[in-house]
């Protein structure tokens, strides 16, 4: 049984979704979302790298820095089309230019949240305010983010160079 569950990253994106709605939201709503997209975005990276063979003390290290998870995902390798029918590793730095609703890329977004949004998790959990992104945003940076962890879920290896 490994920690971390990439099924239950999925399940909290599932559950944002809900709590997204249709039309208006309110505050506690925005909450929601924001709290379990960035849950999810924690637990898809730190599954990603438990798969790809850092040991889970090394990654429990990491806390909720989605910014170090993403830099320590791209040191990982993927196997990845290169050439025409020719399978080669290359770095994950690929998740990190992943555009979010054709504007921003994942990379971006991930330091926008380090440094204008509430911190990860207290700030959002407690009190009557938070800093964040839109959540329709979040919900499509969570996505993102687990889209490419499970495409490359069963090609990932840390990089020999580490």
């Amino acid at each position: 049984m490994t920690e971390y569950n990439i099924d239950f990253a999925e399940r909290l994106i599932v559950t944002a979704r809900y709590a997204r709605g249709e039309g208006t939201y309110d505050f506690e709503a925005a909450q929601v979302v924001t709290y379990l997209t960035q849950l999810s975005i924690e637990l898809s990276l730190k599954a990603f790298l438990e798969k790809a063979g850092l040991p889970v003390k090394q990654i429990k290290g990491f806390s909720h820095r989605l910014e170090d998870l993403l830099t320590s995902v791209g040191k990982c390798e993927v196997r990845q089309e290169v050439t025409s029918g020719r399978l080669t590793y290359v770095p994950a730095t690929g998740l990190r230019g992943i555009r979010v609703n054709g504007q921003n890329t994942v990379g971006d977004l991930i330091a926008r949240l380090v440094s204008e949004g509430s911190t990860y998790p207290d700030g959002i959990r407690y009190g009557t305010g938070f800093r964040g992104l839109e959540a329709d945003i979040m919900l499509e940076l969570a996505s993102e983010a687990h889209r490419f962890v499970n495409r490359h879920w069963d090609e990932v290896r840390l990089s020999p160079k580490l």
